[in-house]
């Protein structure tokens, strides 16, 4: 077999494992809906002039030149599609605030290195802001929204610590009955 027969018989055998292992396109039109659903969503969370230039920005801009707060819009309309706000264990995303309100805006516009890699949230309305690169400190310590603390898993360790109090008191109701 000659070299050229071998490469022509190579090409059909990749040829065919790609077509065998085709994987069904990400952008789906349900998750077109849901990213549209969430970025609305978000967009509406913010002062509506913020909102106009941001979707004026997301509308007419390449996605390679969006700024921050575009491009943490898209991410969060990302994850909305992908149902992980739906989420009713840790990280208990259904009972969190899922917002960019004009502070947080701010702060990314200020920051535009600002992460989210970490938890840093208010422990009462759970609203995730942003921290400094590599898991350096919250840029803010009071919720824009509700006013609470924000701290490193600030929601989580306020979710677990309610959720043993709830288990001890349940345990302890059930001391010293006799069955």
């Amino acid at each position: 077999m000659s070299l050229a027969q071998k490469l022509a018989r190579l090409e059909v055998l990749v040829k065919a494992q790609s077509d065998e292992s085709a994987v069904p396109a990400y952008w789906t039109p349900e998750r077109v809906a849901g990213w549209q659903q969430w970025a609305q969503r978000l967009l509406l969370t913010m002062s509506h002039e913020r909102a106009v230039r941001v979707f004026a920005e997301m509308t007419t801009t390449p996605a390679d030149q969006w700024g921050t707060v575009v491009r943490r819009v898209d991410r969060m309309a990302r994850l909305g599609a992908d149902g992980i706000y739906e989420a009713v264990e840790w990280p208990y995303w259904a009972d969190r605030a899922v917002a960019l309100p004009d502070a947080v805006c701010e702060l990314l516009e200020r920051h535009p290195d600002a992460r989210y890699t970490v938890d840093y949230s208010c422990e009462r309305c759970g609203l995730e802001t942003p921290h400094l690169p590599y898991a350096g400190p919250s840029l803010l310590s009071i919720c824009p929204l509700c006013s609470g603390t924000v701290e490193r898993n600030g929601y989580t360790v306020r979710r677990n610590r309610e959720d043993s109090v709830r288990v001890g008191q349940g345990m302890t109701g059930h001391r010293g009955r006799v069955a």
